[in-house]
């Protein structure tokens, strides 16, 4: 077991450690998810000699964009030795945050508020919000 090398485990292990930090870092406008995960060869009973996630993270400063990034290395680095793998992060995009117009924001959540009380977050940063609003519009759609 102690030459055991699960990529798998060792990208959870990630995961949670980085949420953790990003949950210390983060500001009350913070938000990010992993997107996908992927493990190779992606079966029960193999080990996975490779997994890969996507990671977005957004923000409306680009301070603490800056901030949650340099936290991502660190915990990489600090991972990759205390775990004994290889970890690699590839920058997709560097997308500057775009605020969403105050007064539909305000308008999406008055909506929010009547149609899921105290089931929601406000988002600033314009993607967060639209993509948050495609899910109310086809809960909604569905009670229709």
């Amino acid at each position: 077991m102690a030459m055991r090398r699960d990529a798998g485990m060792a990208m959870m292990e990630f995961a949670t450690v980085l949420n953790r930090r990003f949950r210390q870092t983060g500001t009350k406008q913070s938000v990010w998810t992993i997107g996908n995960a992927e493990f190779d060869p992606g079966v029960a009973c193999v080990i996975p000699g490779k997994a890969m996630m996507t990671l977005q993270f957004r923000d409306p400063s680009t301070a603490q964009l800056e901030r949650m990034e340099q936290a991502l290395w660190q915990t990489a680095k600090a991972l990759k030795k205390d775990l004994k793998v290889d970890i690699q992060i590839e920058k997709e995009a560097d997308t500057p945050p775009v605020r969403l117009d105050r007064k539909v924001q305000e308008v999406l959540c008055h909506i929010a508020e009547q149609h899921c009380p105290d089931q929601w977050q406000e988002c600033s940063s314009f993607p967060v919000l639209v993509a948050s609003v495609t899910a109310l519009m086809k809960t909604l759609m569905k009670k229709t």
